[in-house]
């Protein structure tokens, strides 16, 4: 599966900030946004993770820190 687009919302009324990582099937986390701010009512593109390979058996991993306040939306190609 290849990221095609990435785009992180901060519906909230807060800042908040997201990690993301790539997981291969060996559980090992391949960081690929390590630590973005998104401000209250804006949007993200996520650049750095665009065209990334999520391996078969992988998942792509997102935290938050806050809760309820960042919503991802991702899209892709299986390769």
């Amino acid at each position: 599966f290849v990221i095609e687009a990435f785009t992180a919302a901060n519906n909230s009324t807060v800042n908040a900030s997201f990690k993301a990582y790539i997981v291969g099937s060996n559980g090992i986390e391949q960081p690929q946004i390590p630590f973005k701010t998104v401000v209250w009512g804006r949007v993200v593109l996520g650049i750095g993770i665009v065209n990334q390979i999520i391996p078969a058996n992988g998942t792509l991993r997102l935290e938050s820190s806050a809760l309820n306040s960042i919503y991802f939306t991702v899209t892709g190609r299986e390769v």
